[in-house]
């Protein structure tokens, strides 16, 4: 159809926690500066898992937590700074623009945002959203979707 972007999918279905570990640091390690993640799932379905694994790729050592009471914390130690965004307590994109979510996301780091669905009019058009779907002892399913090249091309390294 002209003039219609088509989005390709990629679904990997039955992953274990030591799956979405590997897959978090591979992309960590290809990720370049302005990178933005978007993560979607339940509570205990591993997006800080992903994440912690995504920083590890990056380098840094330091011990990453969700920030839902801070909204962001900011890693700076690894091959690129990692700003790491929670929103799930936010009622709105306009609480996320008082923190300066716009200098994060041209700051020359990685962006993950949890919970991106919360704040989805704030999202950059281009992007990796990554969901998951499962959680406790179940197996994960992820699919990304990516939006952008830049993405595509991670993607072919990792998951296509």
């Amino acid at each position: 159809m002209k003039g219609v972007t088509v989005l390709s999918e990629y679904r990997l279905p039955y992953l274990q926690e030591s799956d979405t570990i590997s897959l978090g640091r591979k992309i960590g390690a290809l990720l370049f500066p302005g990178a933005f993640i978007a993560l979607y799932g339940d509570l205990g379905s591993g997006k800080t898992t992903f994440t912690r694994a995504l920083a590890a790729g990056l380098g840094i050592q330091d011990n990453i937590c969700s920030p839902s009471y801070n909204i962001v914390a900011e890693y700076g130690e690894g091959r690129l700074p990692l700003y790491h965004f929670d929103a799930y307590r936010l009622e709105d994109v306009s609480e996320l623009m008082e923190i300066g979510f716009v200098d994060y996301c041209y700051g020359g780091g990685v962006v993950v945002m949890e919970w991106a669905n919360k704040v989805s009019k704030a999202l950059p058009r281009d992007r990796l959203d990554i969901h998951i779907i499962g959680s406790g002892t179940q197996f994960r399913t992820m699919l990304f979707v990516p939006h952008g090249s830049s993405y595509t091309d991670i993607l072919k390294e990792t998951v296509i």
